[in-house]
């Protein structure tokens, strides 16, 4: 008597990140700003970013070199110098406070999701 074993693989497809992780990701799709003084997209929005504990923000020009970081990053401008970007460079590598030119720059978001650390990469364009 041959005994036969039958396997059977289910795949099951699941997102990537939890429920709570893609809501972040969602917030990121917004990728557009105008940092001209109108009031209207003058800075970057990274909206459910406060659930969220130990997030760090980086910006690269299409060279790859840091023209922004902000640990924590804020929402809002009024929070303190150089933790909003608002198209201004804070790092030596450019003038510092300097209006960064238009165009596509990338960034990358790290922060803490259950207690792990959890990278956003992406892209954003700046327009004056």
């Amino acid at each position: 008597m041959k005994v036969r074993i039958l396997f059977v693989l289910f795949v099951v497809l699941a997102p990537v990140f939890s429920s709570k992780a893609s809501d972040l990701l969602d917030s990121l799709n917004y990728n557009y700003f105008t940092p001209n003084g109108d009031s209207i997209n003058d800075y970057y929005v990274i909206e459910k970013l406060e659930t969220y504990r130990e997030h760090k923000f980086s910006v690269f020009n299409r060279w790859g070199d840091l023209v922004f970081y902000a640990s924590p990053y804020s929402n809002n401008p009024n929070d303190g110098e150089n933790k909003t970007f608002v198209g201004l460079c804070n790092q030596s590598l450019c003038i510092f406070g300097k209006d960064l030119p238009e165009g596509v720059y990338f960034y990358q978001l790290e922060y803490k999701f259950e207690d792990k650390p959890t990278f956003i990469n992406g892209k954003l364009i700046l327009k004056r």
